[in-house]
C-alpha cells in the first residue's frame, strides 16, 4: 500500500503484532498504563526492601505487650509476702503459747502438743524462706496487654519493701516521717532516688540543718488497702518511732477495705486484663502478615499500640466494653457493697487515728488522684448512675475530720499542673507516676509538711523549699 506521494506504508494496525521475516510476529510497545503499574510495583518493592533494612539497622522495634507471665513476679512477691508474714505470726503465737504452758506447768501432753505446733511452724517458715522469690528483679509493668514502657531494676529489703533497712533505735539527731502506702509509694517504675519519699528525705534533711537527719521510711506494697497495711506494717512502722505518720493512698483502693467486694473486683479486673490481652493480640496478629519481617512486626506493634491508646475510637472487637472497677469508687447512688467498703475505710482510718493518738503521733492522710478511672476509656458508669469525681476527696476530708486526722489531697496539684503542662507526669500506658510525677508529689507534700510539721520534724520553717534533683 502507498500513500498519496507514492511512499509505501504499513498495513498492520497500531498495537497489533508486526509480521516477522521468519513467519512469526513481534509484540508492539507496552501500553502506558502497564509501564506505570510495573514501575509502581518496582518502587513499592524497593521501598519495602529499604524499609526492612532500615528497621533492622536502626533497631526499630516497638515494645511487645506485657504478658501474664511477665507480671507473675509482682504477683509472686505479693503472695509470698503475705505467706511469710502469716507464718511469722503463727511462729510467734506458737512460741508464746509454748512458753505460757511451760510457765503454767500445764499437762505434759499439752506441752508436747505445743512443741509439735512450734516445730511445724518453724518448718513451714523455713520452707517459705527457702522458696522465696528473688528480691532483685527487672520490673516491666502491672498491666498485661499494654506495651512495655520500661524495665526498671528493683531491689527489695528483707521486709519485701523497696527501701533501706532502718534502726528501730532512732538516733537522737534523727527525725522520722514514716509513710504507709500503695503502688504509688512502692514505685517500682522509677529509679530508687526518684521515688517521692526518697526525694522528701533528701530535701527535709537539707532543711533540718547541720548535724540533723530526717528519714522517710516507706512501708508499701502494690494494691494493698488500709486494713492490710495495718495488719502487716503498722506495728513495724510504729516501732521506728515516727515523729509523723502519713498514709499516702489512692481512692481506688477503697474496695480493698471490704473483703467480698475486693474478691469480686479482682475477678472483674481479671476480665479487664483478658480483654486488653485478647484484643491487643488480635490487632497485632491481624497486621502481622510476614512474621519474619522486622518491618511488618514494627507496623503490627505500632497498630496494637495505637489501638490501646485510642480504645474509645474503635468498635469493641468482641462487642464487650467493660467498666473499669475503680470507677465505682465515684458512683452515685452508692451500691450496697461500696457502702460497706466506705464504712470499712472509715473504720480502718479510725483505728489508725486511735493508735496515733495513744502514742501522741500526728497522723496525716494524703490522697492521690485516680486518673486511671477519670481518663480511662472504660469510665462509663452503669446505666442509671452518675459519676462524681469530687466524691473521694470530699469523703476522705470528712472522715479525717471525724477521727481527728490531718488531711491533704494531691488532686488540685496535679489538676493545676495538667492544665498548664499536660499529663507528662505519667507513663503513656502504665497508670503510675514517672520521675516527674514523683517530683510534683514530693514538692506538694514538702510544702504541706513545712507548713504544718516543722516543729515535730525539727525543720527551719523559714527556709525556702529546695529541689534536690531536676525533673527528667
Amino acid at each position: 500500500m502507498s500513500d498519496d506521494n507514492g511512499a509505501e506504508t504499513s498495513s498492520v494496525p497500531t498495537g497489533e503484532a508486526t509480521p516477522h521475516p521468519d513467519g512469526g510476529s513481534q509484540a508492539g510497545p507496552p501500553s502506558r498504563a502497564w509501564r506505570i503499574a510495573k514501575r509502581s510495583l518496582l518502587a513499592v518493592v524497593l521501598l519495602l526492601v529499604v524499609g526492612e533494612i532500615a528497621v533492622r539497622v536502626l533497631g526499630l522495634d516497638p515494645p511487645p505487650v506485657l504478658t501474664v507471665a511477665e507480671r507473675d513476679n509482682y504477683v509472686g512477691i505479693r503472695d509470698h509476702l503475705k505467706w511469710q508474714y502469716e507464718l511469722e505470726a503463727r511462729l510467734d503465737f506458737a512460741t508464746s503459747k509454748r512458753s505460757q504452758l511451760v510457765e503454767a506447768k500445764a499437762k505434759p501432753e499439752e506441752i508436747a502438743k505445743a512443741k509439735q505446733d512450734l516445730a511445724k511452724a518453724e518448718e513451714d517458715l523455713s520452707t517459705c524462706l527457702a522458696n522465696a522469690p528473688n528480691r532483685k528483679f527487672s520490673f516491666r509493668g502491672y498491666w498485661p496487654g499494654v506495651p512495655v514502657e520500661f524495665a526498671q531494676d528493683v531491689e527489695l529489703n528483707e521486709l519485701w519493701l523497696r527501701d533501706y533497712t532502718y534502726d528501730p533505735n532512732k538516733p537522737g539527731d534523727v527525725r522520722r516521717l514514716v509513710i504507709l502506702g500503695d503502688s504509688y509509694t512502692s514505685a517500682w517504675e522509677v529509679d530508687f532516688d526518684e521515688m517521692y519519699h526518697k526525694r522528701l528525705a533528701h530535701e527535709l534533711t537539707a532543711q533540718a540543718g547541720p548535724g540533723r537527719k530526717i528519714e522517710v521510711p516507706a512501708f508499701s506494697v502494690p494494691a494493698m488497702g488500709l486494713g492490710e497495711l495495718k495488719k502487716w506494717f503498722l506495728h513495724r512502722a510504729l516501732a521506728l518511732q515516727p515523729d509523723v505518720l502519713a498514709l499516702v493512698i489512692s481512692p481506688a483502693l477503697v474496695s480493698e477495705n471490704y473483703g467480698p467486694l475486693c474478691q469480686k473486683l479482682e475477678l472483674k479486673f481479671g476480665k479487664l486484663l483478658k480483654y486488653f490481652i485478647a484484643n491487643t493480640r488480635k490487632v497485632e496478629k491481624k497486621w502481622l502478615v510476614v512474621p519474619f519481617s522486622a518491618l511488618n512486626r514494627y507496623v503490627a506493634r505500632l497498630a496494637a499500640g495505637f489501638y490501646i491508646m485510642h480504645l474509645d475510637w474503635f468498635e469493641d472487637l468482641e462487642a464487650f466494653h467493660p467498666v473499669n472497677p475503680t470507677v465505682s469508687t465515684y458512683i452515685e447512688p452508692e451500691p450496697p457493697d461500696w457502702q460497706k467498703a466506705w464504712e470499712g475505710t472509715k473504720a480502718a482510718l479510725a483505728e489508725y487515728g486511735d493508735l496515733c493518738r495513744e502514742r501522741n503521733i500526728p497522723l496525716l492522710v494524703v490522697l492521690m488522684p485516680t486518673e486511671v478511672a477519670i481518663d480511662s476509656a472504660f469510665a462509663q458508669p452503669p446505666e442509671g448512675s452518675t459519676v462524681d469525681w469530687t466524691k473521694a476527696d470530699r469523703r476522705f476530708a470528712e472522715m479525717c475530720k471525724e477521727i481527728g486526722a490531718d488531711f491533704m489531697t494531691l488532686t488540685p496539684t496535679f489538676d493545676a499542673y495538667r492544665a498548664k503542662h499536660g499529663k507528662d507526669y505519667q507513663f503513656d500506658w502504665d497508670i503510675h507516676w514517672n520521675a516527674k510525677g514523683h517530683e510534683i508529689a514530693a514538692r506538694a507534700i514538702m510544702e504541706y509538711v513545712r507548713a504544718n510539721y516543722a516543729r515535730q520534724l525539727g525543720l527551719a520553717s523559714s527556709s525556702p523549699t529546695t529541689t534536690s534533683r531536676p525533673v527528667r
